[in-house]
């Protein structure tokens, strides 16, 4: 095992240059230094690493497999230190291995993460999502996570967010809903019995705030702390629901539900992402904000 403490990491630079163009001559040329300067140092890299890292087949350098493990590593740790000394230079995906970990709830994880999960697979970062907590502010204050994800009522009192798509409710019911047509009237409406989503055990949601105003309630026989399980609810059901309009087309196709309009005005939210200001000029940190708003469009 190499003692990092006593390792001269300048060596770094040298062994990916080495490994990279497989001769000495045109490594030396490569980082600045005279030839016998990098011969000295590859020389100490293998009494350190207890390895040849490249052997000499005639007239060719090939490296060990320990060279070739190493090379991939060595590049991304020097270019993860160029963007921390260069902040201006940006954040490259492609080339700089980072690990994100993000606070969301089931509606971003579904309609925003998914994607950008997707448009990403090919780089060498990567995601821990996590379910979105109360204690948010706690968790960006100590630097537990890069973002926060959910709707914007939610994340109000933090300052540094910004909102990235706006949805609306709609109605869903099974497709062969006896009593729910396309449109059903208020009364029809309230006279079911209804499903809500409470991830936090709140026994409200949006639609019966505007039934209060109104001295109006209705019958929520069921809660669920995620949505992943509603549609197989729904469609086993003569249950009602109200979800997310995005949500309820992303999941018809697979269940025998469909949705109708709501007998109330447009009930819409928007989407938003919250940081701690410690990011906000952060490259990659940037960068996960460019992609997240893109994938939200």
């Amino acid at each position: 095992m190499v003692n990092i403490a006593a390792f001269d990491l300048n060596l770094l630079k040298v062994l990916a240059a080495v490994l990279e163009h497989r001769s000495l001559s045109r490594a030396a040329t490569a980082i600045g230094l005279s030839q016998p300067a990098t011969s000295n140092a590859l020389g100490r890299l293998r009494l350190a690493l207890k390895d040849p890292l490249l052997v000499r087949r005639g007239h060719v350098m090939y490296p060990t497999p320990l060279a070739e493990s190493l090379l991939p590593q060595v590049r991304r740790a020097l270019d993860d230190i160029a963007a921390a000394l260069n902040p201006e230079a940006g954040f490259d995906p492609a080339r700089q291995a980072r690990r994100f970990r993000i606070l969301a709830n089931d509606y971003a994880a579904t309609t925003v993460l998914l994607k950008l999960l997707a448009q990403v697979s090919a780089w060498p970062v990567s995601f821990e999502i996590l379910p979105f907590e109360d204690r948010f502010e706690e968790r960006l204050n100590q630097a537990d996570y890069d973002l926060a994800i959910r709707d914007d009522w939610a994340m109000r009192t933090w300052a540094w967010r910004e909102t990235i798509g706006e949805d609306e409710l709609t109605g869903i019911c099974r497709v062969d809903h006896p009593r729910i047509g396309a449109a059903p009237s208020l009364d029809q409406f309230l006279a079911e019995r209804h499903v809500l989503i409470s991830p936090t055990g709140a026994s409200v949601g949006m639609v019966d705030a505007w039934l209060r105003d109104r001295g109006l309630t209705r019958h929520i026989d069921t809660y669920l702390p995620q949505f992943a399980a509603a549609p197989a609810l729904i469609a086993g059901s003569d249950r009602v629901m109200c979800l997310a309009r995005s949500i309820a087309e992303h999941f018809a196709p697979a269940y025998a539900i469909r949705t109708f309009a709501l007998p109330l005005p447009p009930q819409r939210f928007h989407l938003a992402m919250a940081w701690h200001p410690r990011a906000a000029n952060d490259p990659a940190g940037l960068w996960l904000r460019d992609r997240v708003k893109a994938a939200a469009g």
